[in-house]
């Protein structure tokens, strides 16, 4: 409970700061999102774009308008990663047929992450099996790589090699979505299958 608040009163406090209701907002994601999400929502400035998935179920009809400078990005089936104003988020969490929201980060976050990765991070958050299936990417950090390795295993990912800041590993979309949040990250994108040459 404790740490609940903990998540709920920064949200609220960067709510207030913005042209929303706040109390809207919170009571409308609250029913669609997670503890982690609100943490990462609450780490946007209000005047960023929000980097997030929605789920919905087959009878979910198109999405409301994404605002100014919204855009969808990749899409699932009934999943749709978009990156919107906060002032959207009242008519996204309101939309008819939603079945979760899983905010992503700052809309800076898409840059870092090449198309496929997008798409299969997208995939993999609509189900609890997929979601808990690890990924297998190629990420580069700048900086100082020295406990690189230490410090990924401690977010939960599963290091295979590391070597001058570029590193392969396994890690599920959630440990994902926290490597995404680095300011040491620079790239991560999904490795390239290299078909093996067939002799005639």
């Amino acid at each position: 409970m404790i740490k609940a608040l903990g998540l709920v009163l920064p949200l609220l406090t960067i709510l207030a700061l913005g042209s929303c209701k706040p109390g809207e907002i919170s009571d409308e994601l609250a029913r669609f999102t997670d503890e982690d999400s609100l943490a990462r929502l609450a780490e946007v400035p209000v005047e960023s774009m929000i980097l997030l998935s929605l789920l919905g179920h087959q009878a979910m009809g198109d999405l409301p308008d994404l605002g100014e400078g919204g855009r969808k990005l990749s899409s699932f089936g009934k999943s749709y990663l978009v990156e919107v104003p906060w002032e959207v988020l009242p008519d996204l969490a309101a939309t008819p047929g939603l079945n979760s929201v899983v905010i992503w980060g700052n809309s800076d976050l898409a840059t870092k992450m090449d198309a496929r990765l997008r798409l299969t991070m997208l995939s993999r958050v609509s189900g609890p099996e997929l979601r808990e299936t690890p990924l297998a990417v190629v990420a580069r950090f700048s900086g100082d790589v020295l406990d690189l390795r230490h410090s990924l295993e401690k977010l939960g990912a599963a290091p295979r090699s590391v070597n001058a800041g570029v590193v392969t590993m396994d890690a599920t979309v959630d440990v994902l979505l926290e490597i995404l949040a680095r300011s040491d990250l620079v790239s991560l994108a999904k490795p390239i299958q290299h078909m093996p040459l067939r002799s005639e």
